[in-house]
This record gives C-alpha cells, structure tokens and sequence, in this order.
C-alpha cells in the first residue's frame, strides 16, 4: 500500500470515528477505484454503506470482499448483519454459522443466531444459540431474554419466568421483560401478579400496543371488561394495524353485551388479516353460517387442513368449522370437525392430576363428623349468592334469573372466593378454630367490599365445587344453587366448547363423563354433609315450567318473582339466535328449549362419554331428584329446609 493509500485508510478511519459516514463512503470509493479488485477496499465501502442503511448497495460488495477474504470473521459478521436487515434470515444464520468456525465462543454471534431461529419458530435452536451465549457470558441480559423467549415459545412457562426475572435484576428498566413476565404469569393462573408486570412495563412503555393489548387480556381473565376494552382500544390508537388488538377487543364487547361492535372489530380484524383463526371463531359465536359457499368456511377448512398451521390455531378452526356444519344442520360433519379439533387440543392439555382423587380428599377433609364439630364456625352474613354446577349445565341461565332483580349484580365465573381458599388444607383446617373462621370470613368482606345486602353478588365459578366445605366453615348461612344437566346435553355442550388446555377433562369424551360423575359426587358430598341452605335445580326443568322454577328459586334466596323479568331476557333474544349449544354470553339472556336433548342425532357416537360416567365410581350412585329444596347440614345439626 502507497503512502497515498495509507492516508486515505487513515482518513476513512478518521471519518469513522467522528460517524461522518457519508465522508467515509466517499473516502472508501477512491480507494476501490484506485485498487478495484482489492477485498478490504470492498469490505470498507460495503461496511459504511451498511452502517447508513444502504443495504441493497452495501450487498454485493460484502459478499465479494467474503469471497476474497474467507477468514476475516469480522467481514462475515457485517455480511451476516446487512442480510439480516435485508429480512434474509436464512443466508444471514449461513453466514453466522461460518463465523462461528472461526469464532466459536462469540455470545454475540450467538445471540444473533437465536434471534434469527426465533423468528423462524427453529425454537430448540433459537434456545440452545441463546443458552450457549448466556453461558459465554453470564452477564448479557440480551442472550438470557431471548432464552426466555424460546422457552415461553416452547410452552415451558416456569423456566421462562425464572429467566424473564433473571434478565430484570440485570436490567431493571426492561419494558419488554415485564411484558414478557407479565404474559407467562397469566399463562401460569397468576393474573393479579401478570398485571403489575405489565403496569410497570406500561409505566416504562406507555405507547407499546403489545403491551396494552397483553393487559387488556389480563384484565379480561380478572372480568374488568371495560378495563380490558379501554387498554384494547389504546392499543389500536398505537398501531390501528394490529390484527389481534382488534379480534381481542371484539372479545371484550362480547363480556360486556355490546354485540354489534364486537362484530365490527371481529370483522376489522378479517379486513387486516383474512386468515386470522381468532377472529373467525370470535364472528362464528355470533353470527349464523347460512351460505355453504360463505369464503370464511373455506378459509377454515384449509388452516383446519393444513398440517403446518400453530395447533392451538388449528384447533380453533375445528371448532369453528363444527359450529358452522352446525348451523347448516351437517350434523355429522360438524361432530367430526369437533371431534378432529378436541383430538388435535388433547396433547396440548395443561399436564396436572386427575380429579380421580378429589371426591375422597373432599370427602376426607370435609367429613359429616368434622362439619359436626365445627356446627359454631363463620359469620352468618351472606355476601354472595353460589350458583355450582359442571360448565355448561346452566349456571349463566340461573345467574341470569337471578340477576333479573334489580338489586342483584351478576359475578359471572368469579375467582375470588376460590382464591381466599387456595392453600388451605390438612394442616390448616386442624388449627382453625370458631373465633378464627369468624375473623377469616370478616377478612375476606373486607378484602373484597362487597355491597350491603343479603346475597348481592351472585358467583358460578364451576371450580368453587372444590371449597364448598370452607364456604360452610366462613359463611354457613350462604345460599348454594346446585344446577344439573342431562349427561348427554351436558357431555356433548362441553365436547363442542373450546375451552383453555387447563380444563384437561373437555378433550376426551371418556374423561369427559368420568369428570362429570366425579362432579356429581362432590355435589352428593356437600349435600350431606354443609349446613348452607341448598337448592337443587334442573336445566330442563327451568325450560319446561320457567315461571313455575324461577318461583322457587327466587323464594328460596327470599326475594319476589315478577313475571316482569322474563322482559329483561326477552329484550335480548336476538343475540341468542346466533348462538350455539356450546356458548353463552355474559348477559341475562331468554331462556331457550331447543338445546334439551339435542344431543340427540348425535347419541350413536357417545359411548366413550357414557363408559367414562359408568367407570368412574364402579360403586357408587348419583340420582339426586332435580328441582328440591335440600334438607341442609343434618351432619351438622344445623336448621332444615322443607322438600319443595
């Protein structure tokens, strides 16, 4: 090289360093010029073109230089840079994998390769890229969250909360790792705790859509629909392009009863992405599939089809499908497309024990002898109303007679009091005492400032079967509504229902009948051996003497009946057509007969339900007559209620 040449290095270098590019570029050009088949020439006029965004110039140049000089790593590592700004991850992870020959402990390069696998969904590679650069470098916060990121992707939330909190104490102001954290949290059941992450990350962030949209949905699972609708609606102030803000707050104004926008944001979320599975499941719950040429059945059927779709949005497009062959009475198309959707959902299921054991813990901890002894326990308020039932049994109907009553305000599937139990057990129970249980049942009035009154709030979490036993310890006085279903109705109401992985049993129509006959088991339990005042009712007899039923019902909570009411529900009928036997909305709605026995066309495919009911309990019987008034608590010598 010329002293000429060496000054014009110099200079380049200079400009560099003072990040005056443009003098760079042109200081770079005289010296190719001047040496035009030279590789660092090249590799200096691609590299500043790079660096000031001219990638598709920048190209050619560093992919010759490469080609002339095969060893210098850092050239690769430009190269590798520019492709991947280009959106060629593919060649970009090539040239990062030759880098690694020659630099095979470089986190950074590392890093860069797990970025690039998680964007293709290669998830273990993305994970073991990122895991060899934390490795590398225990302190690169970068390496640990894209670490987190591939085990939250590969639905391994645990691991991915320790890294997500990990990656915090390095780097406390992260928005994206609170979102992060905030986003497994709610995939671990922990809402309360997945909403202050994700209000901190909106502190830091406050005009992220990702992350008012990721608390819309917290907001959702806690039922603040309109806090959930409010961030949603922030979300698309942010970014009015952002396909699943729109299908997310369609979901909302479903909860909060305001149909048509919601089928205006489903439909929104159609126009931004025509293929979005959630937003055609979200418009199938409340529209009628009456042409069988409607495009939307055949864009299902072929994400249903096709192999290569997520499974959870496979799934989803089998319920979908199921409900539209509904609709155009294909009955049994539309028992297949379920069936395939649950077959697709059963691998996927949240891994946890099986109920088997529950109905004899309950039975254990709850015996007539201790609810005997225990007879002076809890306060004799009634801060809510207990409707208990196996989902789709009726609960939201009987929530919604009740609700009729303008005093009355409807909790849907409520967690708090569910909450107030968790932990509780063997142990506790020993110690609890009658001046405890009293301070227990104030403490949780307090918590939850519940309006004055005799059951105000009315609650049908199907999991409150579970803590029954410390209902009667806390508030022996509180009404408990026991609602029943025909097996089959009930059976198939569920099978057609896609629920969350959670609910292990919905996926297999044998385990199915057998978490139905464990269910009722629990009721049998509770019956015998609580001093609540209890009422049994019958979903089919509800729809064949509404006025006759919802007579008891209100005179069992002491409250009127006005043949008035059945105007609120009335007054929503239209919202009802469109639905199917497998969904509700969170509204007083009219009460409808044709979904008893339904099940019907439908009874030559049921025997794994039925086997599964049998097979559950070889030796016990559950016939509990429907529509009674329950003798309460003869265990605990409590006062009892006449049959009706």
């Amino acid at each position: 090289m010329s002293a000429s040449g060496n000054n014009g290095l110099n200079a380049y270098a200079e400009a560099l360093k003072k990040k005056d590019f443009a003098r760079a570029e042109k200081i770079a050009r005289k010296l190719l010029k001047k040496n035009p088949g030279d590789g660092r020439m090249l590799k200096y006029l691609g590299t500043v073109q790079a660096i000031q965004g001219k990638n598709a110039e920048a190209l050619p140049r560093l992919e010759q230089a490469a080609g002339l000089l095969p060893g210098d790593a850092e050239l690769l590592k430009n190269l590798a840079q520019n492709l991947e700004a280009m959106g060629r991850d593919e060649e970009a992870a090539r040239r990062y994998l030759q880098m690694l020959d020659i630099s095979p402990d470089s986190p950074s390069i590392h890093v860069r390769l797990a970025a690039i696998f998680g964007r293709a969904k290669n998830l273990h590679q993305a994970r073991d890229h990122a895991r060899r650069a934390s490795e590398l470098d225990p302190h690169n916060w970068d390496a640990l969250m894209k670490l987190a990121r591939a085990h939250h992707e590969l639905e391994e939330p645990q691991k991915a909360k320790r890294l997500y909190q990990k990656v915090l104490t390095m780097n406390p102001e992260h928005p994206p790792a609170y979102s992060s954290l905030g986003s497994v949290c709610r995939e671990l059941n922990n809402p309360e705790e997945a909403r202050e992450h994700l209000q901190r990350a909106l502190e830091l962030e406050p005009d992220s859509a990702l992350h008012h949209t990721r608390m819309g949905s917290v907001c959702k699972d806690l039922k603040l629909y309109e806090e959930a609708r409010d961030h949603y609606l922030r979300a698309l102030e942010i970014d009015p392009h952002f396909e699943h803000a729109h299908s997310r707050l369609g979901n909302a104004y479903k909860h909060l009863g305001q149909i048509s926008d919601a089928l205006k944001s489903y439909r929104r979320a159609l126009e931004l992405d025509p293929d979005s599975v959630q937003a055609h499941y979200g418009l199938s719950e409340l529209t009628t599939f009456d042409d069988p040429d409607d495009p939307a059945i055949k864009r299902l059927q072929a994400r249903f089809m096709d192999s290569e779709t997520d499974p959870h949005d496979r799934a989803l497009a089998g319920f979908a499908l199921g409900k539209a062959m509904l609709d155009q009475k294909r009955l049994s198309e539309a028992f297949d497309c379920y069936d395939q959707a649950n077959r697709i959902m059963y691998p996927l299921r949240e891994g946890g024990p099986d109920w088997d054991i529950r109905p004899a813990r309950y039975q254990r901890l709850f015996s007539g002898e201790f609810m005997a002894r225990a007879g002076d326990f809890g306060l004799q308020e009634t801060p809510q109303v207990f409707v208990v039932g196996f989902s789709r049994s009726g609960k939201s109907l009987v929530e919604s007679l009740i609700a009729c009553h303008p005093d009355i305000e409807p909790w849907g599937e409520d967690q708090k009091f569910h909450r107030f139990c968790r932990g509780k057990g063997k142990n506790y129970l020993q110690k609890l005492t009658p001046e405890k249980s009293r301070q227990e049942a104030r403490n949780y009035i307090r918590e939850h400032q519940f309006p004055p009154g005799r059951g105000r709030c009315v609650t049908t979490l199907p999991g409150n079967i579970t803590v029954l036993g410390y209902l009667g310890l806390y508030f022996p006085a509180t009404p408990i509504i026991f609602v029943q279903r025909d097996l089959k109705d009930l059976g198939v109401s569920c099978y057609f229902k896609h629920y969350a992985r959670g609910n292990r049993y919905a996926f297999d129509l044998e385990h199915l009948g057998r978490e139905i006959r464990l269910y009722r088991e629990l009721i049998k339990h509770w019956t015998q051996v609580l001093p609540n005042p209890m009422l049994m009712l019958s979903y089919e007899e509800l729809t064949r003497n509404p006025d006759g039923m919802c007579s008891m019902l209100y005179s069992f909570l002491g409250l009127e009946w006005k043949k008035e009411y059945f105007k609120v529900l009335k007054e929503r009928s239209s919202h009802v057509l469109d639905l199917g036997p497998a969904h509700s909305l969170d509204l007083a709605m009219p009460i409808r007969k044709d979904f008893v026995g339904f099940s019907e066309p439908f009874r030559d495919r049921l025997g794994p339900l039925l086997q599964g009911y049998r097979n559950a309990l070889q030796d016990t019987r559950y016939d509990q007559p429907a529509g009674k008034v329950l003798a309460a608590g003869k265990a605990a010598g409590r006062k009892k209620m006449a049959m009706a």
